[in-house]
């Protein structure tokens, strides 16, 4: 993953697909490192249950209530 800087002080990172054609990038939640997969065209962003409790998130209190597909 690069991050590039313009002359106007915008940022941008570009991340590289891997071979099996997904791009992943290595984020933090809550101070944690968590490898998430990138998708532009994704409306909410959705947590493993494991990544999510290492994050401080009580998963008793989680709604899950947002129907999540992939287009593969």
């Amino acid at each position: 993953m690069n991050e590039e800087r313009t002359e106007t002080g915008e940022r941008s990172v570009r991340i590289r697909r891997r071979g099996d054609g997904h791009f992943v990038a290595r984020t933090e939640i809550s101070g944690i490192g968590v490898n998430m997969m990138v998708d532009t065209g994704a409306t909410t962003v959705v947590l493993r249950a494991a990544d999510a409790k290492a994050a401080g998130i009580d998963l008793r209190k989680l709604n899950y209530s947002v129907a999540v597909q992939t287009a593969n």
